[in-house]
């Protein structure tokens, strides 16, 4: 089953804080990721990508849309192994 969530940023913005899957379709023309994660700072955060936009993600090049982080998936029966990986450890550059 497929769904579509992505939130158009004219849209609706995260709230603050909120870390976020992003969408940002002219990253490759600086050679950067497409989708990303990405913590939403504020409107007035002053961060502006290469085209001009001021767009508060923590990132240079500005998202059109994004959504949330899905939730973790659940430790198996069987496995030993923790899956606690923080987003924080995701998103060190």
């Amino acid at each position: 089953m497929e769904t579509n969530n992505w939130i158009s940023v004219k849209d609706k913005l995260p709230r603050k804080g909120q870390i976020v899957l992003t969408y940002r379709p002219k990253a490759k023309e600086s050679g950067d990721d497409v989708i990303t994660i990405q913590q939403f700072i504020s409107r007035d955060s002053k961060n502006v990508s290469p085209q001009g936009v001021v767009h508060g993600f923590d990132r240079w090049c500005h998202p059109s849309h994004w959504m949330p982080l899905p939730k973790s998936p659940k430790k198996l029966k069987n496995d030993n192994r923790s899956n606690k990986t923080t987003v924080k450890s995701l998103t060190k550059e």
